[in-house]
């Protein structure tokens, strides 16, 4: 019983960790918005699935790690910092070229699901709060072994899955509706949201 109580409570603490990196609209919401009003459903949905892959493998690391890799990332932050920064502004010149190029259909050629979740894999890893928050949430679960590690990840991954599918296919709703021209203009403000964020990640690595 109070092994089953201890993954339930892994389980529950995957869930809240998964909740506080998902929720806070950042420029990776503003992106999988954009995304989702640009292209096919498909593509949302493997945009959505790119990120709760991330979250779910950073979560299952954390949950086999716990503490340590809080203590072995520290040291690092600042470094972590800068190539984020990095990834993000050039996934920021990225998203322009993609809101130039774009079609009235969005992009939904093939492998393009594929491109959308590998560019959404490195969204997420590239932001050193994901692996931060949950190994600090792991933390918190003291000695893990590997079935309480999964449940841990488990928590995380659906939460992030549902909440990303959500924004990402709720995107996609919107985008139906507007023109080329509106579509256009999202992808650019997207590119400046993820522009905005890099820009603090580099001040904060300086």
């Amino acid at each position: 019983m109070t092994n089953v109580l201890h993954l339930a409570q892994a389980a529950v603490t995957g869930a809240l960790a998964g909740l506080a990196l998902s929720v806070p609209f950042g420029a990776l919401s503003s992106m999988l918005i954009d995304t989702g009003m640009r292209s096919s459903r498909r593509v949302a949905a493997a945009a959505a699935g790119g990120v709760a892959a991330t979250d779910f493998s950073f979560a299952l690391a954390a949950g086999a790690a716990g503490a340590s890799v809080t203590a072995t990332l520290q040291p690092w932050e600042r470094h972590i910092h800068g190539v984020s920064a990095a990834v993000l502004l050039a996934l920021a010149a990225y998203s322009v070229i993609s809101a130039r190029a774009a079609t009235p259909t969005g992009v939904t050629g093939p492998g393009s699901g594929l491109r959308a979740s590998l560019r959404f894999v490195a969204v997420t890893a590239a932001d050193p709060l994901t692996a931060l928050t949950l190994a600090t949430a792991a933390s918190t679960l003291g000695s893990t072994s590997a079935l309480t590690a999964a449940c841990f990840a488990l928590g995380c991954g659906l939460v992030s899955a549902s909440w990303h599918s959500a924004l990402a296919l709720g995107g996609n709703a919107i985008g139906r509706r507007l023109s080329a021209t509106a579509r256009r203009r999202a992808g650019y403000a997207g590119a400046a949201t993820t522009m905005a964020l890099a820009l603090h990640l580099a001040v904060s690595a300086a």
